[in-house]
């Protein structure tokens, strides 16, 4: 893989090379603590100010104001603040926590320095001069943001930096005649919901309290993805990402060239062939392996043998006769559904009639969506899939859920979805029903048997001041053996371990009883940083079995490559690796790092066996999970409350 290097112009690129934009550091890893005596000024109000002009924090005692660096030639202003410098200086050596702070409170001095600012909490600088405006929408304009992030790689530092756009009002938030939810200041980076807009005055909401802002104009709308969406947006700013990142990418040694004093652009990371730990998916069906799940209508499922009885529920009786004939498309034997449900082995297809009427159909209220006969349904007997086809699109069906037996696997899908006949979306919803049927096996991938997989999440409401703990438990072969949630607990970025162990219990014995035997490893993953105590957690679960692996997963990973990546698995450290998922839109890495691993396989293993956990379960033929699949199910529970129930195929 390796081979001689190509000079052309920024390109990092290597011919049948894996670099990644990781780029080492030109200073070494050392802290310089610089100090300053103003006996005229409060230190407070010295180092206030010097914060201010400089943009980089001074700290201040009683007497004294100090700055940390890294080891640069640091120039502050004004110049005759060096008068009140100290000739004392402190040098320190193997702080690595000081040293990442050093390191980031400099870059963020340069990027200010050179028209940035930076994104609240992020590590994360826009340039504060829009790059165009839409063509969708000339009422909003894009904007370059760089993400950059540290790395310790093998005792040795690198800096990760990823391009990625903004997109804000093209004009500020009192003449803008587009309208958002949020607005951003330009100057402190940071995004405010908003509470009220009047001729010349903001109101926003900061710390749960309602505050006018003092200067207007520095405010512009902030539009996330679900607004592009509203907007009609979404496809240029999906478009910008494929055709601009690479671009973006290859600019960063000009567009940062202030950072050439602490970071070598010239000399990205080159990943070696033995690091690269996956290349592409494999999938095992019935009539053999392929790389692509959407194969299943051919290969078919690894097992299946089922009868389908299918109960079709309508908003109102105009709906029914709106939709007899695309129905009868549909279901027209060797079209369509029809055609999916054969090519997924399903036996036999029967429509339920309706025990009152003895018509093939039922009917629901669209306004609370309940069904309209319940005596009906209770005469209903044995697994029975609803097709519910609703009018729109509804913001909560937490009531549906709420109305049927428990005998009813509920399948709600958009009248409009029904009408354009789309094969891919025909597909995929045979596909759900696949999922949905307890008995079958759409396929299998090559993860070690007697694995169990733990997703573990902790999900936050601020202005409730509440926490809320997920767990969720997925065998080798992808099915889910525990869903489990402990809500309102107090506001805390941490929970406590007691509550894991409590629930592990339950996940232990629930696989036993499952598999005859005990797991032979479990991997527990934490969704984002492990900031409980492992070591504790690991000796506590210790009285159920020894092969434990705590793994934490970072989603928004700032290592990436101008390679296409898409199914890969490189190594970064021995307990750290990089996956790139199979993305329609654009290439983004996804980081697993290993804390504690006391099982029966390597760390290399660990990571491959996590990233397979991502490619369990496939929502549809089309589409990939991001995340392990236990995560997964925690992020829909978080995000969607009993809701979750129509996304995760759970029969216990």
């Amino acid at each position: 893989m390796r081979s001689r290097r190509i000079k052309k112009g920024g390109d990092y690129s290597m011919a049948n090379a894996v670099l990644l934009n990781l780029f080492p550091l030109k200073i070494d890893s050392k802290v310089r603590r610089l100090y300053f005596y103003n006996p005229g000024a409060e230190p407070e109000v010295f180092a206030s100010n010097l914060t201010r002009v400089n943009h980089i924090r001074f700290q201040s005692s009683k007497d004294l104001v100090w700055v940390e660096i890294p080891e640069v030639n640091l120039k502050l202003v004004p110049t005759d603040v060096y008068k009140f410098k100290l000739d004392k200086e402190d040098l320190i050596e193997n702080d690595e926590r000081l040293f990442f702070k050093a390191f980031y409170a400099y870059i963020t001095k340069l990027f200010r320095d050179n028209g940035y600012s930076k994104l609240h909490r992020r590590g994360e600088y826009v340039k504060l001069t829009p790059l165009w405006r839409l063509s969708s929408n000339p009422e909003i304009s894009c904007y370059a943001s760089y993400r950059v992030r540290l790395y310790n790689i093998e005792k040795k530092y690198y800096v990760s930096i990823s391009p990625r756009f903004l997109f804000l009002s093209s004009e500020p938030v009192l003449t803008s005649p587009i309208k958002g939810s949020y607005v951003f200041n330009i100057e402190t980076g940071k995004s405010y919901p908003l509470i009220e807009l009047e001729a010349d005055k903001i109101k926003i909401l900061v710390n749960e309290k309602e505050v006018e802002v003092k200067v207007p104009e520095n405010y512009y709308f902030n539009f996330s993805v679900i607004e592009a969406e509203k907007l009609n947006f979404i496809k240029e700013l999906h478009q910008i990402y494929k055709q601009k990142t690479n671009e973006f990418y290859q600019r960063i040694p000009y567009d940062l060239n202030f950072l050439q004093l602490v970071v070598d652009f010239d000399k990205p990371l080159e990943i070696s062939c033995e690091k690269i730990l996956i290349t592409s998916n494999e999938f095992y069906f019935r009539e053999g392996t392929s790389n692509k799940v959407s194969e299943i209508f051919k290969l078919h499922p690894l097992k299946n043998n089922e009868d389908l009885r299918i109960a079709l529920f309508f908003s109102s009786k105009a709906q029914l006769a709106e939709l007899v004939p695309t129905l009868k498309v549909i279901f027209a034997k060797g079209h369509l559904l029809s055609k999916a449900l054969a090519d997924l082995d399903f036996k036999r297809l029967t429509l339920v009639e309706n025990p009152t009427n003895h018509q093939p159909y039922f009917l629901y209220d669209p306004e609370n969506l309940k069904p309209l006969d319940n005596e009906a349904l209770k005469k209903v007997e044995g697994k029975t899939y609803a097709i519910v086809i609703l009018d729109k699109y509804y913001g909560n069906l937490v009531p549906l859920i709420a109305s049927f037996p428990k005998n009813f696997v509920l399948l709600p899908i958009l009248k409009e979805n029904l009408i354009k006949k789309q094969p891919y979306v025909i597909n995929s919803f045979a596909y759900k029903i696949l999922n949905f049927t307890e008995n079958a096996q759409p396929y299998t991938v090559n993860v070690p048997s007697g694995t169990l997989f733990v997703g573990v999440d902790l999900s936050h409401e601020n202005l409730l001041k509440k926490s809320h703990f997920a767990i969720s438990a997925v065998d080798h072969l992808g099915k889910v053996l525990y869903v489990g949630v402990k809500r309102n607990l107090q506001l805390s970025e941490r929970f406590n371990e007691e509550i894991l162990v409590e629930y592990f219990q339950r996940i232990f014995e629930r696989y036993k009883n499952r598999h005859s035997r005990a797991p032979a490893r479990v991997i527990i993953i934490r969704d984002g940083l492990w900031l409980e105590n492992t070591e504790r957690i690991a000796e506590e679960l210790k009285k159920f079995m020894n092969e434990i692996a705590l793994v934490e997963i970072v989603k928004n990973s700032v290592i990436n490559s101008l390679s296409n990546l898409q199914e890969h698995v490189i190594k970064i450290t021995s307990e750290t690796c990089v996956y790139f998922p199979r993305a329609y839109h654009n290439q983004k890495g996804v980081e697993i790092r290993i804390r504690i691993n006391n099982t029966d396989i390597d760390n290399d293993e660990i990571m491959k066996t996590v990233y397979k956990a991502t490619i369990l379960y496939h929502p549809t033929p089309y589409t990939t999970l991001r995340i392990p699949y236990p995560l997964y199910i925690t992020d829909k529970i978080a995000l969607l409350g009993d809701e979750w129930k129509l996304y995760v195929p759970y029969f216990f």
